[in-house]
């Protein structure tokens, strides 16, 4: 039997999240008109002299409450930051009293080799999984309900089946 392709359109009724892993810190990106702009160090680093770089590598290193924001800020590196950019988000960060931004980490996603967002065949299938059980269980409770034993029963069978 051969592979078979199907090209879905999915309509998101809710946030949806696939993750790759990793996560951005207030290291990572900086801000623009609304979006975290994210770094791309490689590049950034790349127009750096010896003593911004230095510079840099200490901001880096040290645990702050200054984000990428503020370090570009404070040496004039906002234009270098900006020819180095990796991608942007849509964001709206809250401020704190006083103008201050707040950080937060941002989690990653899952991205193809043009860098746009997708969604992986596996994390479909887990999706179209749970969708189907669902519509099962709404259907006819009851006889999930007969199927899955309850109350301690069912934490005795869980710890023997462990």
């Amino acid at each position: 039997m051969g592979t078979r392709h199907y090209r879905i359109e999915l309509t998101a009724k809710g946030p949806i999240h696939i993750g790759n892993g990793r996560t951005l810190g207030k290291k990572d990106y900086f801000l623009q008109q609304g979006k975290i702009v994210v770094l791309d160090a490689a590049k950034f680093v790349a127009q750096l002299d010896g003593e911004q770089l230095a510079d840099y590598c200490a901001f880096l290193e040290t645990s702050s409450n200054r984000g990428l924001e503020d370090f570009l800020g404070e040496r004039g590196l906002r234009d270098e930051a900006e020819r180095a950019v990796a991608y942007r988000l849509d964001a709206n960060l809250p401020q704190e009293s006083g103008g201050a931004r707040r950080y937060f980490e941002a989690a990653e996603f899952v991205k193809d080799a043009y860098g746009c967002p997708y969604i992986p065949g596996s994390s479909f299938k887990g999706m179209l999984r749970t969708v189907l059980l669902s519509a099962l269980i709404e259907e006819d409770p009851e006889a999930f309900l007969r199927d899955y034993p309850q109350g301690e029963e069912w934490r005795k069978n869980k710890g023997a089946a462990a």
